[in-house]
């Protein structure tokens, strides 16, 4: 069963599940205000829908995230009973009459006259900006009650335009400075292990940029001998070494123990002087883009471990059975994707080989229009947790979300990908062949979100 990380999208309910993002939407042309009912409300019996609190964060930026919360109530004397939404949207001006486009909504199951229902939700910023933007870079967030109609309300004139704070917040666009992490110190406990054995290593990770890290892992890679690291021969060994959060030029030391293979990998050899490598941002949590970092030199990020066979360890057998793990298929439910947007592919993973495979990661990315791999967007990655038996065939589907922001300040734009699916990227499996652990979907046309 595969199970999906971070970058997967999700939706829940108010009270049980957060926003449903929705495909961004104009609001131009759109009816907001119902007529105003005057005297004639007076006496109706029936629910009355309104926000009467509502904040969001200070500052954010486009195609990043922003926080909001705020407060609804039924002011009607008859429950709102059936299920409802409240959209939210971001515009150039107060009454969204400027370049409006919606970012998302929040689900409420009703409310009973007379109550409050308390919400908070994380949604996205556009990742471009909204027509009409002043010298200012505010932009507004507002809400638009029982969008839709759902509820049969004694009064829809309420539903928008009541104020600031009340249904509507002012967030200054902030432009976010990038993170970037490097390896600084190395150290080995035991500069000469035995296969199988356990090595304590201490490295020193810095921030090198002006922007926040949030927290990753670093992993460490080896490299048989005459063979220069970071070339594709590389292997990477069990354990990972947790990095907190590091703040703008700020550096941390990590330590932690991490396992070498019980004998040496295929194509290794028994013994000899393996370099060691210690990799930041392993799992692409800081900066996802795939541009793997040249080794810096001994003793920065890397040093050389001896490892030999322990004396009682059993020969090398070179007909050793392996597992081969090949990407078959890559398929998408179309041949457009949009910036910012989710959208679910699914990946198709046989082991060819005639021993079975442990647990084992497949890593999805954005690459370029013929699959090349240079400087390709790190979608996400899906775990097998059980492994592939010899000969078995597993098909998993994995939800994605195209950034709505790319590092350092590239600009979006129209233009054509491809989507790459692969097998154990980091070559944690013991193998017979690597040749086959990729595959690439159809030619992707790339777009920018446009109201419609």
């Amino acid at each position: 069963m595969a199970t999906h990380d971070r970058r997967d999208a999700k939706g829940r309910r108010s009270g049980s599940r957060g926003p449903s993002i929705l495909r961004f939407e104009p609001l131009e042309g759109r009816q907001l205000l119902a007529a105003n009912f005057g005297s004639a409300l007076a006496g109706a019996r029936g629910p009355d829908l309104v926000a009467v609190s509502f904040r969001s964060d200070s500052t954010g930026d486009w195609g990043e995230s922003i926080n909001i919360s705020g407060t609804l109530r039924n002011e009607g004397n008859v429950d709102a009973a059936s299920p409802f939404k409240v959209d939210v949207y971001v515009s150039a001006a107060p009454d969204r009459s400027t370049g409006a486009v919606r970012i998302g909504s929040v689900e409420f199951d009703g409310v009973k006259a007379g109550d409050e229902v308390e919400f908070q939700e994380t949604l996205d910023l556009p990742p471009v900006a909204v027509p009409g933007m002043s010298s200012d870079d505010a932009v507004h967030i507002g809400l638009v009650v029982d969008a839709g109609n759902a509820v049969a309300e004694v009064n829809q004139a309420n539903n928008v335009d009541r104020g600031l704070n009340i249904d509507s917040a002012v967030v200054r666009i902030v432009p976010q400075a990038s993170a970037h992490l490097e390896v600084r110190s190395v150290e080995f406990e035991n500069p000469s292990p035995n296969w199988g054995e356990l090595v304590q290593v201490t490295a020193r990770i810095e921030n090198t940029h002006p922007g926040r890290a949030p927290a990753s892992v670093a992993r460490v890679v080896l490299t048989p001998p005459n063979i220069p690291a970071g070339t594709g021969q590389d292997v990477t060994l069990v354990g990972d070494l947790e990095v907190r959060e590091l703040q703008p030029y700020s550096s941390a030391k990590v330590s932690g123990y991490v396992r070498l293979p019980d004998g040496p990998p295929k194509d290794f050899p028994e013994a000899g002087g393996f370099i060691a490598r210690v990799v930041a941002d392993a799992g692409y949590d800081v900066h996802p883009v795939f541009a793997p970092q040249a080794p810096q030199g001994r003793g920065i990020d890397w040093e050389v471990l001896t490892i030999t066979p322990a004396s009682d360890a059993d020969p090398v057998d070179p007909n050793l059975a392996r597992p081969d793990l090949a990407a078959s298929t890559l398929l998408t439910p179309g041949a457009t994707l949009t910036w910012g947007g989710t959208f679910q592919v699914a990946a198709t993973v046989t082991n060819q080989g005639p021993a079975s495979a442990g647990p084992l990661h497949l890593r999805f990315l954005l690459a370029g229009p013929n699959g090349e791999l240079n400087n390709a967007l790190v979608l996400g990655d899906a775990l097998l947790e059980n492994g592939l038996a010899a000969g078995a065939s597993q098909t998993v589907n994995q939800t994605l979300k195209l950034p709505g922001k790319l590092p350092f300040n590239i600009p979006l734009g129209d233009g054509i990908g491809r989507l790459v699916v692969q097998v154990d990227p980091e070559n944690l499996v013991d193998e017979s062949s690597i040749s086959n652990n990729f595959a690439l979907s159809v030619p992707m046309t790339l777009k920018l979100p446009v109201p419609e």
